[in-house]
């Protein structure tokens, strides 16, 4: 699982590489062929962004799942007498097992992080595509 989740990372720099720099929709005069330009590049980039997200959201879900094994087996394996020898009270055992599961826990807000931030990206340029079909002359007007 490990090595998959590696496979998953590498996978989303190179997917991140190929994002293209897009104008604001306001930095484009009305009417000029950059629009079509503009329109080009966003298209790359909702392409980009759809397997961005996939793999993110992949990627989250095998951390989330990782993270619930983990922390089942912690559960499991804390018993009475362990938390009893190490000091611990039986009702900060989950409070116990989060503290020892915190850099998995950092690593699946990341991701999660990461996912959500392509999907707004994804939403805005869906949103920009809109605004430059309306700034677009129509065909005959060239």
């Amino acid at each position: 699982m490990i090595q998959s989740l590696e496979n998953l990372i590498k996978q989303i720099e190179e997917q991140e590489h190929k994002l293209v720099l897009v104008k604001n929709p306001t930095e484009v005069i009305a009417g000029s062929t950059d629009v079509d330009d503009q329109l080009f590049k966003l298209a790359v980039n909702i392409q980009v962004l759809t397997e961005l997200k996939l793999l993110a959201g992949t990627e989250a879900v095998q951390l989330e799942q990782a993270y619930n094994q983990a922390t089942n087996k912690m559960a499991c394996d804390l018993t009475e007498d362990v938390l009893e020898a190490v000091g611990i009270v039986k009702s900060d055992k989950f409070k116990h097992i989060k503290f020892m599961l915190h850099e998995e826990s950092a690593r699946l807000d990341r991701m999660k992080a990461q996912y959500r931030y392509f999907a707004d990206l994804y939403d805005t340029y869906k949103e920009w595509i809109q605004i430059y079909k309306k700034i677009r002359l129509p065909e005959g007007r060239y």
